[in-house]
């Protein structure tokens, strides 16, 4: 896959004393990172965002909060899950490695975010499970942090999906280790009770229908926490469902020989190719794609991917999952 970023960046931490973290500014360029004790900019402490864009250099702050210990910087506090996966867990990787000991992890929350709460009611288990535990400090102001380790992003949008060897093993062990698989054998992961009805599959009720009958739990991903959304992950043999956000946590955990039907459902070829690349990438499984939509511009909505539903039962027959 082609990529103007290009891969990932290999895995290695910068050591740094008395480096200052600032949070996000207002604007387009989404300023924020790291600087060093001299003044300079400390390039790998930038994060990828999409739609082809990376967080801008910050300004120098007049004044900082001293923070004492060995802390590492763990990037960019998003609030959406599938950004919260490719933007703010992707260099605790480096707790496995360089970054050891550590006092507690420093986060940059996006800009107008309130990312205290979004742990508190969502994502701090699955933070927890990831780093151990350690303390997370949201740097909402500067920070002067006495030891900063600032590892590269091990994980990230589009191609960086493939994530380094580093990555991977940290992740896969950190919740394989700790997660109990449990739930049933045939599980359909659908989008049909998102609160934003344009984020489901066009006639995704029909395939929900489809699925159940052939004996499929209909699973609302959103409805669990994300420690009991991987629980149902591992345990399952056969996973169907729409390309989106679940697909990027699943995964981590898939087990060697899961049946994966990942359907698509936008004309995004390039992003469903690579999460088709992290699939691959991260796990075992056997993984079936299939794509039942119209060609754009057709269809009774010429204005929105429009599925072709037959072609697509049919595609989940031959495969083996009906």
């Amino acid at each position: 896959m082609v990529d103007a970023f290009g891969p990932l960046p290999a895995a290695q931490v910068e050591t740094l004393q008395g480096a200052t973290v600032v949070p996000m500014g207002e604007g387009r360029e989404q300023a924020c990172g790291v600087l060093r004790a001299d003044g300079s900019f400390c390039e790998i402490s930038t994060t990828r965002l999409s739609a082809g864009r990376m967080t801008g250099i910050p300004q120098a702050p007049a004044t900082a909060t001293t923070l004492p210990g060995r802390h590492l910087y763990a990037g960019l506090g998003r609030h959406h899950f599938g950004h919260f996966l490719v933007e703010t867990i992707t260099r605790l990787w480096a707790l496995d490695h360089q970054a050891t000991p550590c006092d507690g992890l420093v986060v940059i929350p996006k800009h107008g975010i309130d990312f205290g709460a979004v742990m508190r009611r969502r994502l701090g288990e699955f933070f927890d499970l990831l780093s151990g535990g350690l303390p997370v400090r949201i740097a909402d102001t500067p920070l002067h942090v006495e030891t900063l380790y600032v590892p590269t992003q091990g994980f990230g949008h589009m191609n960086w999906l493939t994530a380094t060897p580093q990555f991977r093993q940290h992740i896969r062990q950190r919740l394989t280790s700790q997660i109990t698989p449990e739930g049933p054998e045939k599980l359909y992961v659908a989008r049909t009770a998102l609160k934003d009805a344009a984020q489901a599959m066009d006639q995704e009720d029909r395939v929900v229908t489809l699925m159940t009958r052939a004996g499929y739990t209909i699973f609302h991903p959103q409805d669990h926490s994300l420690a009991d959304q991987c629980s149902r992950y591992m345990a399952a043999k056969q996973i169907v469902g729409p390309d989106g956000s679940a697909f990027h946590l699943a995964p981590f955990v898939l087990q060697k020989g899961t049946r994966v039907g990942l359907i698509q459902r936008r004309h995004r070829q390039d992003v469903f190719d690579a999460l088709v690349a992290q699939i691959h990438a991260f796990c075992e499984a056997e993984l079936v794609t299939l794509n039942p939509l119209l060609p754009p511009g057709q269809g009774r909505d010429p204005d929105k991917p429009q599925v072709f539903f037959r072609q697509l039962k049919r595609g989940l027959r031959n495969s083996g999952f009906l």
